[in-house]
């Protein structure tokens, strides 16, 4: 499919649950306790804490998930975060939090089939989380089951939807808009916008939509929305359409010229996200921009 826009995604894939909140007696080792390393962002300290923790109560799945968040979101050591994790839900088989994290962990390491069987189990134990039903999707679309990531999507939405706010809409409507579903990527970008009305980044999105749909004066006002409420891509957008266009900015005129404005946007997309994640490497960041993650 050829692409004459930029679109901004943040599916949340590969986000680790960072702190846990619990109430636990007090005692040498706690959630609390270690939050305190975690807001901090001292990960060789929590790695310690986490340690010592281990050492003292070896079947506590709340130490196992600290370390599993320490190892995947601290150090990005994702084999170790890995088997943190699994050992975390074999000791608390019920912990839909951990399931999650485990397959953001497995997706880090490029083990799909592993990432979404871990979701899976997330979306069992908690299946009116969407973002749980999101994730499961970007898994299955990296497996190349996109009849499975557009059955979950479809399912996620029935069940999860009533529970959704519109950051959670506006990854639904990326995810539809990665499986080339541009009217449900809109009208879920639609729910978005009607629980957040300066959602600048679902503005531009729809935009990106709806340009693919043929609807170049509403994807000109998505983007022009976009640039008002401050999103450098909605400006970027509106002016490519606008100079692509034979008439003020409703036919685009060049397909050659909208093939190189798509090679350009990937690669500032790519750019952008080895900055937001230093240590990505240009693969790793194309093959995130490609599947629609930050």
């Amino acid at each position: 499919m050829e692409r004459s826009h930029q679109s901004r995604f943040a599916i949340p894939l590969l986000v680790v649950v960072l702190a846990l909140s619990v109430s636990a007696p007090a005692h040498a080792f706690s959630p609390q306790e270690a939050n305190r390393y975690v807001a901090a962002k001292d990960w060789n300290g929590l790695l310690r804490y986490d340690q010592a923790w281990l050492a003292a109560e070896p079947s506590n799945p709340t130490a196992w998930f600290y370390l599993g968040n320490t190892y995947g979101v601290g150090l990005n050591d994702y084999a170790n975060a890995s088997r943190a994790f699994e050992r975390c839900v074999e000791l608390n088989p019920q912990w839909q939090q951990a399931y999650n994290a485990l397959g953001s962990t497995y997706a880090q390491s490029h083990q799909w089939a592993k990432s979404a069987a871990a979701y899976e189990r997330a979306v069992q134990l908690s299946p009116q989380t969407p973002n749980y039903w999101t994730n499961l999707a970007a898994a299955y679309s990296h497996m190349g089951r996109f009849d499975l990531e557009l059955d979950g999507l479809n399912r996620g939405e029935t069940v999860a939807g009533p529970s959704a706010n519109a950051r959670n809409w506006y990854a639904f409507g990326n995810a539809y808009d990665r499986l080339g579903r541009e009217q449900q990527a809109v009208e879920a970008y639609n729910r978005a916008l009607a629980e957040s009305p300066n959602y600048a980044e679902a503005y531009n999105n729809r935009g990106a939509a709806q340009q693919k749909l043929g609807r170049y004066g509403a994807a000109l006002a998505d983007y022009r929305r976009a640039a008002q409420l401050g999103d450098s891509f909605g400006s970027q957008n509106a002016a490519a359409l606008q100079h692509a266009s034979s008439d003020g900015g409703s036919f685009p005129n060049s397909t050659n010229a909208a093939i190189n404005l798509a090679n350009g946007i990937h690669e500032q997309q790519v750019t952008r996200y080895m900055t937001d994640h230093p240590g990505a490497t240009h693969q790793d960041a194309s093959e995130a921009v490609n599947s629609g993650m930050q």
